[in-house]
């Protein structure tokens, strides 16, 4: 009688999941201990055009997207998903959150600053600034303007991005790495990533 009351219960238990997957639901899976990973957004670096040098002024920013309360919340403007995806790793760290300025971290092989100025631009920074910027090239990031900037002729180490936001707000980007050909992609892709979900809200 138990091997028959086994087998009457292994039966209803592969019916019933039989049943959840035709109707579309997914199998509650066994728990492994292990935390379930998501496939990270598909995100593809803008293209950038290369000029001879930055311009002394800022491209001019019209409209845009509003920074709402994204300043409270900086690091959730990249998933970890995303940030594997991109090619940074490092654990998110909220170094600062404040209107006029939010700050989230991610320090390991590379290290990634992603700054929301939120109640006044500062897209002027890096035109401004005095450092000798051997590499320039202007990018459109999700029809926001944006200048792409580093010290290296080709970057390797280091490259920073600004994106004009709207009038009154900015996006930047720092991104250090060890030497990588690619840290102005990665350094877009970031940045195009935030203003997306800054724009959807």
């Amino acid at each position: 009688m138990r091997t028959a009351r086994l087998a009457v219960v292994l039966v209803v238990l592969v019916g019933a999941t039989s049943c959840e997957e035709q109707a579309g639901i997914p199998a509650t899976p066994q728990s492994t201990g292990s935390p379930t990973t998501t496939k990270a957004a598909e995100i593809e670096a803008p293209p950038q055009t290369r000029r001879a040098k930055a311009p002394e002024v800022e491209p001019r920013v019209t409209s845009g997207p509003d920074a709402g309360d994204w300043w409270e919340r900086p690091c959730d403007l990249l998933t970890d998903d995303e940030a594997e995806h991109i090619g940074v790793d490092g654990e998110a760290e909220t170094v600062l959150a404040g209107d006029a300025l939010a700050h989230c971290r991610r320090s390991g092989k590379t290290r990634l600053d992603m700054e929301v100025h939120a109640s006044f631009s500062s897209f002027e920074e890096p035109y401004i600034d005095e450092r000798d910027w051997r590499y320039y090239a202007e990018a459109t990031v999700q029809g926001q303007p944006a200048g792409v900037f580093s010290e290296e002729s080709e970057p390797e180490r280091e490259c920073v991005v600004a994106v004009g936001l709207n009038p009154k707000a900015s996006v930047h980007v720092f991104l250090t790495t060890d030497g990588d050909p690619d840290v102005c992609d990665r350094a877009l892709t970031v940045a195009s990533a935030m203003v997306q979900k800054i724009a959807t809200g």
